[in-house]
């Protein structure tokens, strides 16, 4: 099984992203330790909503991985688990590789931000999540809003942080 770090050095101290294959394939975990332990999900969170840099190297470690597509999956995010250790997995979804791009679902909530590398965020139809969604940034292809490799992927850097900046704030509420 293929393991790969990623190193970088952010005021908190050198952050390491380790990427393993999970058993059977299919997909990755990826998980982040910070001067010897594991970064806890708060530690996670505080970073994306406060150092683009920690954006940066999470999104090249999500665009880095060989699926065309895929889910990026964290378990529910609640103040009990804020201390656990950090943990996601990417898992292969070759599916949605096929999808065409479709902005209408979020078009009520997107629609104020459309052309700008603005971000949103709504509750779910049955209001028990947020959800963080990007709008449709002028002059990027429509793909690359189809899902989450697409955009870690194809639009803008300055967009990817705004997303991950929003998403590290929404953890830590």
């Amino acid at each position: 099984s293929a393991l790969m770090h990623w190193f970088v050095w952010f005021a908190m101290g050198e952050l390491v992203i380790t990427r393993t294959a999970l058993p059977g394939g299919g997909g990755e975990r990826l998980e982040i330790v910070r001067g010897g332990s594991r970064a806890t999900f708060r530690d996670f969170a505080e970073s994306l909503a406060t150092d683009p840099g920690a954006t940066d190297v999470f999104t090249e470690a999500l665009a880095s991985s060989p699926y065309q597509a895929f889910f990026l999956e964290l378990p529910a995010i609640h103040r009990a688990a804020a201390d656990l250790p950090f943990e996601c997995v990417v898992l292969d979804a070759p599916h949605l590789a096929r999808v065409e791009p479709d902005g209408s679902p979020f078009a009520e909530h997107l629609g104020k931000a459309k052309g700008t590398q603005g971000v949103e965020t709504f509750h779910n139809l049955g209001g028990d999540s947020r959800l963080v969604a990007p709008a449709h940034a002028a002059g990027v292809p429509a793909a690359a809003y189809t899902h989450i490799a697409s955009f870690v992927r194809g639009a803008p850097q300055e967009q990817r942080r705004n997303l991950f900046k929003v998403v590290g704030e929404q953890m830590v509420q």
